[in-house]
Protein backbone atom coordinates (compact mmCIF):
# COMPACT_ATOMS: atom_id res chain seq x y z
CA UNK A 1 0.00 0.00 0.00
CA UNK A 2 2.80 2.52 -0.09
CA UNK A 3 3.26 5.27 -3.32
CA UNK A 4 3.81 3.87 -6.30
CA UNK A 5 6.53 3.40 -8.31
CA UNK A 6 7.47 6.38 -10.83
CA UNK A 7 7.17 4.43 -13.65
CA UNK A 8 3.40 3.79 -12.71
CA UNK A 9 1.73 3.38 -16.29
CA UNK A 10 -0.95 5.82 -17.61
CA UNK A 11 -3.58 3.45 -17.61
CA UNK A 12 -3.04 2.94 -13.91
CA UNK A 13 -2.32 6.28 -12.63
CA UNK A 14 -6.22 7.27 -14.85
CA UNK A 15 -8.06 4.64 -13.05
CA UNK A 16 -6.88 6.05 -9.73
CA UNK A 17 -8.13 9.46 -10.87
CA UNK A 18 -11.03 7.89 -11.46
CA UNK A 19 -11.31 6.40 -8.16
CA UNK A 20 -11.19 9.76 -6.33
CA UNK A 21 -14.00 10.81 -8.05
CA UNK A 22 -16.08 7.84 -6.76
CA UNK A 23 -15.40 7.95 -3.11
CA UNK A 24 -18.46 7.38 -1.04
CA UNK A 25 -17.55 10.24 1.11
CA UNK A 26 -16.33 13.75 1.01
CA UNK A 27 -12.30 13.85 1.92
CA UNK A 28 -11.99 16.94 2.51
CA UNK A 29 -13.29 17.39 6.38
CA UNK A 30 -11.43 14.38 6.69
CA UNK A 31 -8.03 15.71 5.30
CA UNK A 32 -8.64 19.28 6.90
CA UNK A 33 -8.73 17.56 10.35
CA UNK A 34 -5.84 15.44 9.70
CA UNK A 35 -3.94 18.50 9.01
CA UNK A 36 -4.62 19.69 12.41
CA UNK A 37 -4.05 17.23 14.14
CA UNK A 38 -0.70 16.67 12.82
CA UNK A 39 0.39 20.42 12.26
CA UNK A 40 0.38 20.25 8.57
CA UNK A 41 -0.92 22.88 6.27
CA UNK A 42 -1.44 20.32 3.52
CA UNK A 43 -1.71 16.18 3.90
CA UNK A 44 1.14 15.14 1.02
CA UNK A 45 2.92 16.31 3.99
CA UNK A 46 1.76 13.84 6.73
CA UNK A 47 3.70 11.40 8.00
CA UNK A 48 1.08 9.34 10.04
CA UNK A 49 3.80 7.79 12.40
CA UNK A 50 5.49 10.93 12.77
CA UNK A 51 9.38 10.57 13.85
CA UNK A 52 8.61 7.58 15.58
CA UNK A 53 10.67 4.55 15.51
CA UNK A 54 9.20 1.31 13.91
CA UNK A 55 9.32 -1.43 15.70
CA UNK A 56 10.67 -3.38 13.46
CA UNK A 57 13.58 -1.12 12.94
CA UNK A 58 15.26 -2.25 16.05
CA UNK A 59 15.08 -6.14 15.84
CA UNK A 60 17.71 -7.78 13.86
CA UNK A 61 17.89 -11.51 13.10
CA UNK A 62 20.66 -13.76 14.14
CA UNK A 63 21.68 -17.15 13.30
CA UNK A 64 23.71 -18.96 15.60
CA UNK A 65 25.42 -22.34 14.79
CA UNK A 66 26.04 -24.52 18.24
CA UNK A 67 27.62 -27.67 19.32
CA UNK A 68 26.68 -29.24 22.44
CA UNK A 69 27.06 -32.21 24.39
CA UNK A 70 30.70 -33.84 24.47
CA UNK A 71 32.49 -31.04 22.79
CA UNK A 72 36.08 -30.06 23.23
CA UNK A 73 36.90 -26.06 24.30
CA UNK A 74 40.45 -25.00 23.71
CA UNK A 75 42.10 -28.07 22.64
CA UNK A 76 40.65 -29.79 25.54
CA UNK A 77 39.60 -33.28 25.12
CA UNK A 78 35.63 -33.41 24.36
CA UNK A 79 33.41 -34.80 27.59
CA UNK A 80 31.91 -38.10 28.07
CA UNK A 81 27.94 -38.77 28.33
CA UNK A 82 27.16 -41.47 30.31
CA UNK A 83 24.09 -43.00 31.81
CA UNK A 84 23.09 -45.90 34.40
CA UNK A 85 20.98 -48.61 32.36
CA UNK A 86 20.15 -51.36 34.83
CA UNK A 87 16.42 -49.70 35.53
CA UNK A 88 14.78 -49.68 32.24
CA UNK A 89 11.92 -47.46 32.88
CA UNK A 90 10.42 -43.83 31.91
CA UNK A 91 11.16 -42.74 35.44
CA UNK A 92 14.95 -43.86 35.06
CA UNK A 93 15.51 -42.00 31.65
CA UNK A 94 13.98 -38.99 33.09
CA UNK A 95 15.77 -38.98 36.16
CA UNK A 96 19.19 -38.96 34.24
CA UNK A 97 18.57 -36.33 31.83
CA UNK A 98 21.77 -34.41 30.68
CA UNK A 99 21.08 -30.65 30.17
CA UNK A 100 22.83 -28.62 27.65
CA UNK A 101 22.38 -25.00 27.72
CA UNK A 102 23.45 -22.45 25.28
CA UNK A 103 25.61 -20.77 27.50
CA UNK A 104 29.26 -20.60 25.99
CA UNK A 105 30.88 -20.89 29.79
CA UNK A 106 29.32 -24.33 30.14
CA UNK A 107 31.40 -27.42 29.65
CA UNK A 108 28.48 -29.11 27.32
CA UNK A 109 28.49 -26.27 24.97
CA UNK A 110 30.72 -24.33 22.65
CA UNK A 111 29.58 -21.36 20.28
CA UNK A 112 30.89 -21.55 16.48
CA UNK A 113 29.82 -18.13 15.56
CA UNK A 114 29.09 -14.45 16.95
CA UNK A 115 25.42 -14.64 19.06
CA UNK A 116 25.29 -11.34 18.21
CA UNK A 117 23.52 -9.60 15.00
CA UNK A 118 26.13 -8.86 11.99
CA UNK A 119 23.79 -5.73 11.82
CA UNK A 120 23.14 -4.53 14.91
CA UNK A 121 20.72 -1.43 15.22
CA UNK A 122 22.69 2.00 14.84
CA UNK A 123 21.60 4.87 17.69
CA UNK A 124 20.07 7.49 15.64
CA UNK A 125 21.79 10.16 17.22
CA UNK A 126 25.46 9.15 18.07
CA UNK A 127 25.45 7.04 14.85
CA UNK A 128 26.72 4.30 16.73
CA UNK A 129 25.96 0.34 16.82
CA UNK A 130 24.02 -0.92 19.78
CA UNK A 131 24.74 -4.00 21.49
CA UNK A 132 22.12 -6.31 21.66
CA UNK A 133 20.12 -8.09 24.41
CA UNK A 134 20.89 -11.91 24.90
CA UNK A 135 18.57 -12.01 27.61
CA UNK A 136 15.76 -11.54 25.58
CA UNK A 137 16.35 -13.32 22.10
CA UNK A 138 12.95 -14.22 19.91
CA UNK A 139 14.24 -17.74 18.90
CA UNK A 140 11.87 -18.56 15.73
CA UNK A 141 13.83 -21.35 14.42
CA UNK A 142 15.83 -24.69 15.68
CA UNK A 143 17.58 -26.75 13.22
CA UNK A 144 19.84 -29.62 14.17
CA UNK A 145 22.47 -30.44 10.98
CA UNK A 146 24.89 -32.93 12.48
CA UNK A 147 24.75 -35.63 15.24
CA UNK A 148 27.79 -37.88 16.34
CA UNK A 149 27.43 -40.43 18.98
CA UNK A 150 29.60 -43.85 19.96
CA UNK A 151 26.92 -44.16 22.95
CA UNK A 152 25.75 -47.78 22.69
CA UNK A 153 22.09 -46.66 23.32
CA UNK A 154 19.51 -44.49 21.81
CA UNK A 155 19.28 -41.10 23.31
CA UNK A 156 16.51 -38.73 22.73
CA UNK A 157 16.92 -35.14 21.97
CA UNK A 158 14.39 -32.25 23.16
CA UNK A 159 14.12 -29.15 24.19
CA UNK A 160 14.08 -27.46 27.17
CA UNK A 161 11.91 -25.27 26.47
CA UNK A 162 8.14 -24.82 24.96
CA UNK A 163 7.58 -22.00 22.04
CA UNK A 164 5.38 -19.79 23.84
CA UNK A 165 3.66 -18.59 21.11
CA UNK A 166 2.83 -21.96 19.51
CA UNK A 167 2.31 -23.81 22.47
CA UNK A 168 -1.06 -21.34 23.45
CA UNK A 169 -2.40 -21.72 19.70
CA UNK A 170 -1.82 -25.56 18.95
CA UNK A 171 -1.40 -26.60 22.84
CA UNK A 172 1.61 -28.49 22.22
CA UNK A 173 2.27 -28.92 25.98
CA UNK A 174 -1.05 -31.35 25.75
CA UNK A 175 0.08 -33.00 22.71
CA UNK A 176 3.94 -33.81 24.56
CA UNK A 177 2.04 -35.32 27.55
CA UNK A 178 -0.33 -37.49 25.03
CA UNK A 179 3.50 -38.56 23.77
CA UNK A 180 4.35 -39.82 27.25
CA UNK A 181 1.23 -41.50 28.46
CA UNK A 182 1.62 -43.92 25.40
CA UNK A 183 5.35 -44.44 26.39
CA UNK A 184 7.33 -41.79 24.27
CA UNK A 185 9.75 -39.44 25.73
CA UNK A 186 7.19 -35.90 25.56
CA UNK A 187 9.00 -33.17 23.85
CA UNK A 188 11.72 -35.40 22.13
CA UNK A 189 12.59 -34.22 18.48
CA UNK A 190 15.18 -36.79 17.23
CA UNK A 191 16.66 -39.98 18.51
CA UNK A 192 20.68 -40.23 18.22
CA UNK A 193 22.17 -44.07 17.83
CA UNK A 194 25.65 -44.63 17.25
CA UNK A 195 27.21 -42.90 14.08
CA UNK A 196 30.32 -43.55 11.92
CA UNK A 197 33.71 -41.77 13.54
CA UNK A 198 33.51 -38.67 11.57
CA UNK A 199 28.91 -38.81 12.94
CA UNK A 200 26.64 -37.89 9.98
CA UNK A 201 24.66 -35.07 8.27
CA UNK A 202 20.81 -34.41 9.81
CA UNK A 203 17.90 -32.19 9.24
CA UNK A 204 15.70 -32.48 12.37
CA UNK A 205 14.01 -29.53 13.12
CA UNK A 206 11.66 -29.27 16.66
CA UNK A 207 11.23 -25.20 15.52
CA UNK A 208 10.27 -24.13 11.72
CA UNK A 209 11.54 -20.78 10.80
CA UNK A 210 8.07 -20.96 7.79
CA UNK A 211 7.08 -18.31 6.28
CA UNK A 212 4.07 -17.56 8.27
CA UNK A 213 2.91 -18.56 11.56
CA UNK A 214 4.36 -17.37 15.07
CA UNK A 215 7.40 -18.39 14.30
CA UNK A 216 7.93 -16.37 10.95
CA UNK A 217 10.69 -14.54 11.39
CA UNK A 218 8.50 -11.10 9.85
CA UNK A 219 6.16 -11.79 12.57
CA UNK A 220 9.04 -11.44 15.27
CA UNK A 221 10.58 -8.14 13.82
CA UNK A 222 6.78 -6.76 13.74
CA UNK A 223 5.68 -7.91 16.83
CA UNK A 224 8.58 -8.48 19.60
CA UNK A 225 8.08 -5.31 20.69
CA UNK A 226 4.16 -4.36 20.14
CA UNK A 227 2.79 -3.69 23.67
CA UNK A 228 -0.19 -2.41 24.92
CA UNK A 229 1.05 1.06 25.50
CA UNK A 230 2.24 1.69 22.01
CA UNK A 231 -0.96 -0.14 20.22
CA UNK A 232 -2.47 3.01 19.64
CA UNK A 233 0.42 5.14 18.44
CA UNK A 234 -0.14 6.61 15.27
CA UNK A 235 -3.87 5.80 15.43
CA UNK A 236 -6.26 9.36 14.84
CA UNK A 237 -9.93 9.68 16.16
CA UNK A 238 -12.13 11.23 13.96
CA UNK A 239 -14.74 12.79 15.72
CA UNK A 240 -18.38 12.48 14.91
CA UNK A 241 -19.15 15.73 13.42
CA UNK A 242 -16.09 15.56 10.86
CA UNK A 243 -17.63 12.20 9.76
CA UNK A 244 -21.25 13.40 9.34
CA UNK A 245 -19.37 16.37 7.04
CA UNK A 246 -17.22 14.14 5.33
CA UNK A 247 -20.80 11.83 4.73
CA UNK A 248 -19.06 8.84 6.06
CA UNK A 249 -22.14 6.73 7.76
CA UNK A 250 -22.78 7.23 11.28
CA UNK A 251 -25.17 6.05 13.87
CA UNK A 252 -27.69 8.92 14.66
CA UNK A 253 -30.10 7.28 17.11
CA UNK A 254 -33.00 5.35 16.10
CA UNK A 255 -35.26 6.89 13.15
CA UNK A 256 -38.35 5.66 14.54
CA UNK A 257 -41.35 4.22 12.05
CA UNK A 258 -40.53 4.71 8.36
CA UNK A 259 -42.82 6.96 6.32
CA UNK A 260 -45.47 4.51 5.06
CA UNK A 261 -45.58 3.28 8.52
CA UNK A 262 -46.15 6.28 9.94
CA UNK A 263 -48.90 6.96 7.17
CA UNK A 264 -50.65 3.78 7.99
CA UNK A 265 -50.74 4.67 11.54
CA UNK A 266 -52.14 7.70 11.04
CA UNK A 267 -54.68 7.02 8.59
CA UNK A 268 -55.89 3.64 11.29
CA UNK A 269 -56.39 7.09 13.62
CA UNK A 270 -58.37 9.39 11.24
CA UNK A 271 -60.50 6.04 10.70
CA UNK A 272 -60.76 5.64 14.14
CA UNK A 273 -61.84 9.64 14.28
CA UNK A 274 -64.45 9.35 11.73
CA UNK A 275 -66.17 6.47 14.05
CA UNK A 276 -65.88 8.54 16.96
CA UNK A 277 -67.27 11.58 15.55
CA UNK A 278 -70.41 9.46 13.84
CA UNK A 279 -71.22 7.68 17.20
CA UNK A 280 -70.74 11.66 18.32
CA UNK A 281 -73.51 12.81 16.51
CA UNK A 282 -75.81 10.18 17.33
CA UNK A 283 -75.88 10.75 20.98
CA UNK A 284 -76.32 14.53 20.28
CA UNK A 285 -79.87 12.87 18.95
CA UNK A 286 -80.91 11.00 21.59
CA UNK A 287 -82.44 13.12 23.99
CA UNK A 288 -82.70 9.86 26.82
CA UNK A 289 -78.76 9.56 27.30
CA UNK A 290 -77.56 13.22 27.79
CA UNK A 291 -75.24 11.58 30.03
CA UNK A 292 -73.31 9.85 26.77
CA UNK A 293 -72.60 13.41 25.38
CA UNK A 294 -69.49 13.65 28.07
CA UNK A 295 -68.27 10.31 26.98
CA UNK A 296 -68.22 10.87 23.48
CA UNK A 297 -65.70 13.68 24.28
CA UNK A 298 -63.97 11.99 26.69
CA UNK A 299 -63.14 9.51 23.70
CA UNK A 300 -61.77 12.11 21.25
CA UNK A 301 -58.34 11.11 19.93
CA UNK A 302 -55.83 13.69 20.26
CA UNK A 303 -53.56 13.05 16.38
CA UNK A 304 -50.68 14.56 17.34
CA UNK A 305 -50.16 13.46 20.88
CA UNK A 306 -50.91 9.95 19.48
CA UNK A 307 -48.49 10.34 16.16
CA UNK A 308 -45.95 10.92 19.04
CA UNK A 309 -46.61 8.42 21.05
CA UNK A 310 -46.15 6.20 18.06
CA UNK A 311 -42.58 7.35 17.77
CA UNK A 312 -41.47 7.35 20.32
CA UNK A 313 -42.76 3.68 21.48
CA UNK A 314 -41.65 2.60 17.52
CA UNK A 315 -38.06 3.83 18.58
CA UNK A 316 -37.66 2.28 22.10
CA UNK A 317 -38.94 -1.02 20.29
CA UNK A 318 -35.80 -0.36 17.68
CA UNK A 319 -33.42 -0.26 20.60
CA UNK A 320 -34.48 -2.79 22.53
CA UNK A 321 -34.29 -5.27 19.44
CA UNK A 322 -30.69 -4.08 18.18
CA UNK A 323 -29.63 -3.54 21.97
CA UNK A 324 -26.68 -5.60 20.93
CA UNK A 325 -26.05 -4.75 17.81
CA UNK A 326 -22.32 -2.96 16.74
CA UNK A 327 -23.27 0.52 15.52
CA UNK A 328 -20.60 3.44 14.25
CA UNK A 329 -20.38 6.23 16.55
CA UNK A 330 -17.30 7.59 14.73
CA UNK A 331 -14.51 6.60 12.52
CA UNK A 332 -10.27 6.01 13.32
CA UNK A 333 -7.76 6.96 10.98
CA UNK A 334 -5.67 4.07 10.62
CA UNK A 335 -1.76 4.40 9.05
CA UNK A 336 -1.66 1.30 6.13
CA UNK A 337 1.39 0.06 7.69
CA UNK A 338 -0.21 -0.48 11.27
CA UNK A 339 0.05 -3.52 12.56
CA UNK A 340 -3.91 -3.11 13.09
CA UNK A 341 -4.38 -2.63 9.20
CA UNK A 342 -2.78 -6.01 8.33
CA UNK A 343 -5.98 -7.62 7.62
CA UNK A 344 -7.64 -4.84 5.63
CA UNK A 345 -4.77 -4.41 3.33
CA UNK A 346 -6.51 -7.48 1.51
CA UNK A 347 -10.49 -6.56 0.20
CA UNK A 348 -11.33 -9.99 -0.17
CA UNK A 349 -9.54 -10.95 3.37
CA UNK A 350 -11.31 -8.26 5.14
CA UNK A 351 -14.18 -9.21 3.13
CA UNK A 352 -14.54 -12.52 4.35
CA UNK A 353 -13.86 -11.88 8.25
CA UNK A 354 -16.51 -9.12 7.95
CA UNK A 355 -14.35 -6.09 8.47
CA UNK A 356 -15.15 -3.03 6.70
CA UNK A 357 -13.00 -0.09 5.72
CA UNK A 358 -12.64 3.12 3.38
CA UNK A 359 -9.22 4.90 2.02
CA UNK A 360 -7.82 8.25 2.46
CA UNK A 361 -6.04 8.58 -0.43
CA UNK A 362 -5.33 11.61 -2.66
CA UNK A 363 -3.05 12.18 -6.10
CA UNK A 364 0.12 14.22 -5.04
CA UNK A 365 0.14 17.18 -7.33
CA UNK A 366 3.89 17.34 -7.17
CA UNK A 367 4.91 14.28 -7.58
CA UNK A 368 1.90 12.86 -9.94
CA UNK A 369 1.82 9.78 -7.32
CA UNK A 370 -1.32 8.08 -5.76
CA UNK A 371 -1.17 7.49 -2.32
CA UNK A 372 -3.23 6.22 0.28
CA UNK A 373 -2.42 6.92 4.06
CA UNK A 374 -4.70 5.55 6.29
CA UNK A 375 -7.76 2.95 6.70
CA UNK A 376 -10.95 5.29 7.70
CA UNK A 377 -12.17 2.31 10.53
CA UNK A 378 -15.47 2.84 12.41
CA UNK A 379 -15.37 2.40 16.04
CA UNK A 380 -17.11 -0.57 16.30
CA UNK A 381 -15.20 -2.64 13.49
CA UNK A 382 -11.70 -0.96 15.09
CA UNK A 383 -12.82 -2.52 18.78
CA UNK A 384 -13.16 -6.06 17.21
CA UNK A 385 -9.99 -5.70 15.15
CA UNK A 386 -8.14 -4.95 18.59
CA UNK A 387 -10.00 -7.64 20.62
CA UNK A 388 -9.28 -10.69 17.71
CA UNK A 389 -5.12 -8.62 17.44
CA UNK A 390 -4.66 -8.93 21.55
CA UNK A 391 -6.36 -12.58 21.17
CA UNK A 392 -4.00 -14.02 18.40
CA UNK A 393 -1.02 -11.85 17.40
CA UNK A 394 -0.33 -9.99 20.37
CA UNK A 395 2.50 -11.59 22.99
CA UNK A 396 2.77 -14.93 20.46
CA UNK A 397 6.34 -13.98 20.13
CA UNK A 398 8.91 -16.45 22.68
CA UNK A 399 11.14 -14.15 24.67
CA UNK A 400 13.73 -15.36 27.04
CA UNK A 401 17.59 -15.79 27.66
CA UNK A 402 19.47 -17.22 25.51
CA UNK A 403 21.68 -18.62 28.34
CA UNK A 404 17.96 -20.69 29.65
CA UNK A 405 17.25 -22.49 26.66
CA UNK A 406 19.55 -25.69 25.41
CA UNK A 407 18.99 -29.40 24.27
CA UNK A 408 18.63 -31.84 26.73
CA UNK A 409 19.45 -35.68 26.16
CA UNK A 410 16.92 -38.29 27.43
CA UNK A 411 18.60 -42.00 27.73
CA UNK A 412 15.91 -44.22 25.46
CA UNK A 413 16.37 -47.33 28.58
CA UNK A 414 13.26 -49.04 27.29
CA UNK A 415 15.08 -49.98 23.70
CA UNK A 416 16.31 -53.51 22.75
CA UNK A 417 20.02 -53.28 23.06
CA UNK A 418 21.24 -57.12 22.07
CA UNK A 419 25.07 -56.09 21.80
CA UNK A 420 25.38 -54.93 25.71
CA UNK A 421 26.18 -57.60 27.90
CA UNK A 422 23.32 -58.12 30.47
CA UNK A 423 25.30 -57.82 33.54
CA UNK A 424 26.28 -53.82 32.18
CA UNK A 425 25.08 -50.95 34.86
CA UNK A 426 26.32 -48.04 33.09
CA UNK A 427 27.30 -46.80 28.96
CA UNK A 428 29.70 -44.04 27.95
CA UNK A 429 30.90 -42.36 24.94
CA UNK A 430 30.66 -39.32 23.19
CA UNK A 431 27.50 -37.69 21.95
CA UNK A 432 27.60 -34.58 20.18
CA UNK A 433 24.79 -32.60 18.71
CA UNK A 434 25.34 -29.10 16.22
CA UNK A 435 22.51 -26.92 16.31
CA UNK A 436 21.68 -23.96 14.45
CA UNK A 437 19.37 -21.17 16.06
CA UNK A 438 17.90 -18.53 14.43
CA UNK A 439 16.45 -15.66 16.27
CA UNK A 440 15.98 -12.01 16.85
CA UNK A 441 17.21 -9.53 19.26
CA UNK A 442 16.84 -6.15 20.20
CA UNK A 443 19.29 -3.22 21.71
CA UNK A 444 19.78 -3.91 25.38
CA UNK A 445 18.89 -1.13 27.75
CA UNK A 446 15.26 -0.17 25.91
CA UNK A 447 13.12 1.39 28.70
CA UNK A 448 9.68 0.91 29.04
CA UNK A 449 9.19 4.85 28.24
CA UNK A 450 11.05 4.05 25.38
CA UNK A 451 9.03 0.86 24.37
CA UNK A 452 5.92 3.09 24.68
CA UNK A 453 7.02 5.52 22.01
CA UNK A 454 7.59 3.02 19.09
CA UNK A 455 5.33 3.09 16.55
CA UNK A 456 3.45 -0.51 16.05
CA UNK A 457 4.26 -1.12 12.21
CA UNK A 458 4.25 -4.18 9.61
CA UNK A 459 7.60 -5.00 8.43
CA UNK A 460 7.88 -4.32 4.65
CA UNK A 461 8.44 -8.20 4.08
CA UNK A 462 5.44 -8.90 6.51
CA UNK A 463 3.56 -12.08 4.90
CA UNK A 464 0.21 -10.57 2.77
CA UNK A 465 -3.42 -12.35 4.11
CA UNK A 466 -3.36 -15.33 1.00
CA UNK A 467 0.13 -16.09 2.45
CA UNK A 468 -0.63 -16.48 6.12
CA UNK A 469 -0.75 -20.35 7.27
CA UNK A 470 -0.53 -20.44 11.26
CA UNK A 471 -2.53 -24.31 11.62
CA UNK A 472 -0.34 -26.07 8.63
CA UNK A 473 2.58 -25.05 10.08
CA UNK A 474 1.84 -26.38 13.32
CA UNK A 475 0.75 -29.02 11.32
CA UNK A 476 4.00 -30.25 9.97
CA UNK A 477 5.81 -29.35 13.09
CA UNK A 478 3.23 -31.87 14.49
CA UNK A 479 3.60 -34.33 11.81
CA UNK A 480 7.29 -34.21 12.53
CA UNK A 481 7.13 -34.95 15.59
CA UNK A 482 4.87 -37.93 15.47
CA UNK A 483 6.65 -39.66 12.34
CA UNK A 484 9.64 -39.61 14.47
CA UNK A 485 8.01 -41.31 17.42
CA UNK A 486 6.34 -43.46 15.36
CA UNK A 487 9.57 -44.44 13.40
CA UNK A 488 11.27 -44.71 17.29
CA UNK A 489 8.86 -47.33 18.24
CA UNK A 490 9.14 -48.97 14.97
CA UNK A 491 12.57 -49.60 14.66
CA UNK A 492 12.84 -51.03 18.31
CA UNK A 493 10.23 -53.32 17.24
CA UNK A 494 12.56 -53.87 14.63
CA UNK A 495 15.58 -54.80 16.20
CA UNK A 496 13.57 -56.86 19.01
CA UNK A 497 11.89 -59.34 16.04
CA UNK A 498 15.87 -59.40 14.62
CA UNK A 499 17.38 -60.63 17.70
CA UNK A 500 14.69 -63.38 18.33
Amino acid sequence: MEESDADMNQEALNEFKESLKTQRFDPAPIAQHLCQVKGVSDVRYIVPFGKRTYTWELMRESHLKIEVGSVSKNGSQPGVYQTKISTRTLEAAEQQVTRCLFDPSSDSCRFLDNPDPRKPFVHPLHQKPMKHDLNKVCIYGVAVRHQLSSVPIRVAARLNWVHSGLDKAEDLSDHYKLYADAGGIPGAFMSVAATRKEGEDVQRIPIHALGYGYSNKEFVRSMALVTEANLWNGIVKIPKDVCLAARLPVFQGFPGPSADQLADYMEQLSVSQKEIEERRHKQQHDEEEEEEEDMGGAMDIDMESRKLEFIESTRKRQEEDYKDADFINFYYALPINHVLAWGLRDEEYARQHGFRAEQFRFLNPETNKPTVLYFLVGDAYMDKMVEIFREQWMNKVDVRPLKSCGVELVPQLDGHYPEIEPDKDAVRGILRLRVRLDYMTAPGGLTTKTIAELAPALGPAFPACDEWGLDQQTRNMMAEAYMAHEAEQAANKQRGATTK
